[in-house]
């Protein structure tokens, strides 16, 4: 038989901790390339031509990862988001409820010899993982502890590197932190080393100027705010304009508002340490512009643009895959609570089409819009008798 060597798809850098979980349970692990225009390509000429960006993108994942000796995909699902129950997080009108099986179709007719794995479906994600590694429940579970400790730590970093990037006095100076911090923890399998880690420390070196940089919220689909190539490298783009990014949905909260099972959530809870609006709360901020679930991610998307208001933040990018329907659904939605609220929101949609000059060029003048409303409102404030 021949020894199963498995891949799986890029989403953000959270390959790290999922790879290293994978290889300490015994697996052998082929991680896909970097995500290129070429991926992009390899991806759009199998897939359906209506399928969404995200989509496409992970059967190039697969491809590119298949001629480095990978024959075996691991996919998760939550098949219970989407429910009555849970009403989001992919599943309902969503198609990521179906993707599993459709990626499976789509790579049957390249020509691949691949084992598909979908997590998720037919049974209890620990059960499914101790069929594929044969590996006992505590060990899972331990081994599951260690990844999602470091997960929530990657994305810690990255909050820190947004903020750092915006006032960074050397270019590049934070993404080679983030690296370097990205590269230290790729080898540590410790649950207590990662519990003593201070993310900010990993920036100490990172020389940064007086000023105060725009804010701005994203909200969207979920796969293109934690993947930089499926968005053109928005967070980066912004940073460089001295723009501080903020970001509430993430593969964290994600987990922990949709869990795998309700064990699973709670220790998953317990590990991260992190406080998230429940469901229930995200469903009452978005109320009174959307009373019912449209699926995926899209009253988070409601909700958050919200939140972000409230915070102080000066505008917010929305971001969607082009015909995404939970985020088409809220779209015109957003430009309500945009003029309802006095508060800017930009929509970007993405496809295998988009150059990231277009939306370089969108995201510029956007910044030069905010920038300028922001110094219109201290011009405002400081007239006497404001």
């Amino acid at each position: 038989m021949t020894q199963r060597v498995f891949t799986l798809p890029l989403c953000g850098n959270a390959y790290i901790p999922f790879k290293g979980a994978a290889e300490q349970l015994g697996l052998e692990v082929v991680v896909p390339p970097p995500i290129t225009n070429e991926t992009i390509a390899l991806g759009a000429r199998y897939s359906p031509e209506g399928i969404c960006l995200p989509f496409k993108v992970i059967i190039g994942n697969y491809l590119q990862a298949i001629e480095k000796g990978a024959n075996s995909v691991v996919f998760y699902i939550n098949s219970q988001a989407g429910s009555k129950k849970h009403g989001g997080g992919g599943g309902g009108m969503c198609r990521f409820r179906h993707y599993g099986h459709l990626q499976q179709l789509v790579m049957s007719k390249t020509g691949a010899n691949v084992e598909f794995f979908i997590l998720g479906e037919g049974g209890g994600l620990v059960e499914q993982v101790k069929e594929i590694t044969g590996k006992g429940t505590w060990e899972i579970i331990r081994t599951l502890r260690v990844a999602i400790k470091k997960l929530r730590l990657i994305e810690l970093l990255e909050e820190l590197s947004w903020r750092f990037r915006a006032v960074e006095k050397r270019r590049g100076a934070t993404s080679k932190a983030l690296k370097k911090a990205l590269t230290y923890l790729e080898g540590v399998q410790d649950f207590r080393t990662l519990d003593g880690l201070d993310p900010e420390s990993f920036f100490c070196g990172v020389e940064t100027v007086e000023q105060e940089p725009l804010q701005i919220g994203v909200v969207g689909e979920f796969y293109l705010l934690v993947e930089p190539a499926s968005n053109c490298y928005v967070f980066e783009m912004l940073g460089e304009l001295g723009v501080e990014v903020h970001r509430h949905l993430c593969l964290s909260e994600a987990v922990l508002r949709y869990p795998p099972s309700f064990i699973l959530g709670k220790l998953m809870a317990w590990w991260l340490n992190m406080s998230i609006p429940s469901r229930a709360e995200i469903a009452e901020i978005a109320r009174p512009y959307l009373s019912c679930s449209v699926a995926g991610h899209g009253r988070e998307s409601v909700a958050d643009t919200i939140r972000f208001h409230d915070a102080g933040c000066d505008g917010v990018l929305h971001l969607l895959p082009m015909g995404c329907m939970p985020e088409v659904t809220v779209r015109p939605i957003l430009r309500k609570v945009s003029e309802d609220y006095n508060f800017p929101v930009l929509t970007l949609s993405f496809d295998e089409l988009i150059s990231e000059g277009a939306i370089r060029t969108r995201i510029e003048t956007f910044v030069d819009v905010l920038r300028l409303r922001r110094e219109r409102r201290r011009e405002r404030h400081a007239l006497p008798g404001s």
